[in-house]
């Protein structure tokens, strides 16, 4: 490729196409990718044309993006609201991904993977360890400790079905 090509739109594109062909990606993301490589006006030009064509949807994006997240790895809706913002997504669509979702559930979603680790752990160990994996996932605190409890005392109820 020639080095003029290269900063055109034409290149710009072909670029972008590339970058798309990893991982969806935001309009604000092949902005800051393709500006370290192409002019201004090429960036311009080439994110038009793939919004064109069907490759940028901030909306399709973010609404990928929490259901992929919640899914694999829940996180809070505040969590995810935060990472799309990172991401570059315009706090309206952002807010409008995350609108349906219930944090009690996701983080009763995200605890219940999470427990099978605390298989030995006594009252203490799994309430902090379970607590603690849920904050880091940006669960507040009520939720985290309400899940935490109801999941300790399910655990319990079982062991005491266990031995009748």
């Amino acid at each position: 490729m020639n080095e003029d090509h290269d900063k055109t739109s034409t290149g710009a594109v072909g670029s972008g196409l590339n970058l798309l062909s990893y991982r969806r990606r935001t309009e604000a993301e092949l902005r800051r990718r393709l500006g370290k490589r192409f002019t201004a006006d090429a960036v311009e030009a080439a994110l038009r044309r793939l919004e064109e064509l069907g490759y940028i949807d901030d909306a399709r994006f973010a609404r990928e993006w929490v259901s992929t997240r919640t899914r694999l790895s829940a996180r809070s809706a505040r969590r995810l609201f935060e990472e799309l913002r990172e991401k570059g997504v315009d706090r309206r669509l952002a807010e409008a991904a995350i609108e349906n979702l219930d944090d009690e559930c996701t983080a009763l979603d995200a605890a219940e993977k999470f427990v099978t680790r605390l298989a030995n752990a006594d009252r203490e160990q799994f309430l902090r360890k379970l607590f603690g994996h849920l904050s880091r996932r940006g669960y507040s605190r009520p939720i985290a400790q309400r899940t935490a409890m109801a999941l300790w005392q399910r655990r319990q109820d079982e062991d005491a079905s266990d031995n009748l």
